[in-house]
This record gives C-alpha cells, sequence and structure tokens, in this order.
C-alpha cells in the first residue's frame, strides 16, 4: 500500500471555507406591485435576508 501524505496549501493559496447549508421559503406574488408590498412587509417584519426573485 502507497504512503499517504498531506500536501500543505501553499502560501498563495487560500483554503476554501466549509460549506454551509442555507434554506429558504419561496412567497408567489401575483404581480411586481403585490411582490414590492410583500418584500417591504417581510422586511419591516424583520425577516431577512431577503431575495427578490423573477421567473
Amino acid at each position: 500500500m502507497p504512503n499517504a501524505r498531506t500536501i500543505a496549501p501553499t502560501p498563495t493559496e487560500t483554503p476554501k471555507p466549509a460549506y454551509q447549508p442555507k434554506r429558504g421559503i419561496i412567497v408567489m406574488a401575483g404581480d411586481e406591485a403585490d411582490q414590492r408590498r410583500l418584500y417591504e412587509r417581510l422586511q419591516a417584519a424583520g425577516f431577512g435576508p431577503l431575495r427578490v426573485v423573477t421567473a
């Protein structure tokens, strides 16, 4: 069996951060004006961070 060895990163390489799973909720809006109202309401209620998605 070959010898296993660990290679340390060179000084110019930056270690990648560990993966952190993310979770979210999608709220369907009727139109753009409804989307704006929902966004502002959720933001005022302290929810966040918020992302606006248009498909």
